[in-house]
């Protein structure tokens, strides 16, 4: 593990179809009676993204959105047990930014090896933008973000689709069965 000072240790507990993921408490539970470091209970993701077992058209489609109280200035170490596309790590990495604090960094059991590489590549935008990029408009209009909002391996996936079109059929078909799966 890297050296770090104090920092707050911010278990992901997303609520997933299966129930609410326990293993980064557990993670938590563990570098707490090793380093006495302080577990935050009171920041937390209000939506159920659904992430686990899900494709990238519906993982880019439904972010993890977070709240909670933010200590200011101070620092966090982020546990989660899988990183799929980043996303999630992204959005609250942003969320605690936004809010007066920092991330110091993230340990994650497992995941993707592309996705190691959580920010995006300006090479990787600039590839994204010379084949894709008359669709970046309709895309923010439609997820609420930019390209720029990307992780490497979500703007990676986009730059796998072939035409536009797939993109916007498959980011269509996600929305609409993201809202099937609300609805029920």
């Amino acid at each position: 593990m890297h050296h770090y000072s104090n920092p707050i240790i911010l278990p992901i507990t997303a609520e997933e179809k299966q129930g609410k993921n326990a293993i980064p408490l557990g993670m938590a539970d563990v570098i707490n009676r090793v380093t006495g470091w302080k577990v935050s209970e009171n920041i937390y993701q209000i939506n159920k993204a659904g992430h686990t077992g899900a494709n990238g058209w519906h993982r880019i489609t439904t972010p993890a959105i977070f709240k909670g109280e933010i200590v200011l200035d101070a620092e966090y170490l982020i546990l989660d047990d899988f990183i799929g596309m980043g996303g999630t790590l992204a959005n609250i990495k942003s969320f605690i930014e936004n809010a007066g604090a920092k991330v110091i960094g993230f340990q994650v059991l497992t995941g993707k090896k592309e996705s190691s590489h959580l920010y995006l590549r300006s090479d990787t935008l600039e590839n994204l933008r010379k084949k894709h990029g008359i669709f970046e408009k309709e895309f923010q209009e439609i997820v609420q973000f930019n390209y720029t909002g990307l992780t490497e391996s979500e703007a990676q996936y986009l730059l796998r689709a072939k035409t536009i079109e797939r993109i916007r059929n498959q980011i269509t078909r996600a929305l609409r069965e993201n809202q099937c799966s609300k609805d029920k």
